[in-house]
Formats: C-alpha cells, sequence, structure tokens
C-alpha cells in the first residue's frame, strides 16, 4: 500500500505586504541618500574653506613683496582674459581650467587686489 503524503502548503507573500516591505526598503535608501549628500555638500564646505585659506596666504606673500607694496590689479578676470593671478600659483590648481578660475560650485571667479603703501614705500 501507498503511503499518503501529505503536502505542505507553502504561503507567499500578499500583496499588501510585498508594498509594505518596498516601502520600508525605499525609506532606507531615501535616508541613506540624503545622509549621503549632506556628507558631499559638508566635505565640499570645507574644502572650499581651505582653498580660501590657500588663496589668502599666497595673496598675503604677493603683497608682502615690496614692488608690489601700494600697487592695485585684477589677477584674475571672469571674463576670460585671464590675468597674472591664473600662472602666480594663487589659486590651486583643480581651480584653473583654460583661461578661469573656476570655484568648486561652478562659478568663475575673479580677484583683484588694492594693497595699501607700506611704510617706507613710494606711490609712483
Amino acid at each position: 500500500m501507498r503511503s499518503q503524503s501529505t503536502y505542505v502548503h507553502l504561503r507567499g507573500f500578499n500583496l499588501v505586504e510585498a508594498a509594505i516591505v518596498l516601502g520600508v526598503i525605499g525609506l532606507v535608501i531615501g535616508g541613506i541618500w540624503v545622509a549621503a549628500s549632506s556628507v558631499q555638500s559638508s566635505m565640499r564646505v570645507n574644502q572650499l574653506t581651505t582653498d580660501i585659506t590657500t588663496i589668502r596666504a599666497r595673496t598675503d606673500q604677493i603683497i608682502s613683496v615690496p614692488q608690489y607694496a601700494g600697487v592695485s590689479t585684477t589677477l584674475v578676470d571672469v571674463d576670460g582674459s585671464g590675468g597674472p593671478g591664473l600662472n602666480m600659483a594663487i589659486f590651486p590648481d583643480t581651480w584653473i581650467q583654460g583661461n578661469y578660475a573656476i570655484n568648486p560650485f561652478g562659478g568663475r571667479t575673479s580677484m583683484s587686489i588694492i594693497s595699501m603703501p607700506t611704510h617706507g614705500s613710494v606711490l609712483m
């Protein structure tokens, strides 16, 4: 005689359960996406702060040279004509694109220096 086998009926997810699982997965991925973009923006701002500190230090070095005391000049112009600032290593290399200084947010950067004469220097 044959033994009677019993079949176990496996139950899968119904449509509502599947929708809830997909919704939870979407929320988790969305949270990770927001956190990652926030971290990326924060890193970009920190890098920009470092770049501006470097630009200021390099500019101060140029102004401290006696021959530049009291000089007013445009180091970099936004019209693409370049300027001496592009060749003076004032801006980080990552900012230089052709005749432009492009900041990390994609904008063109213009820079002018107006330095005051130091004690003992003569304006010409």
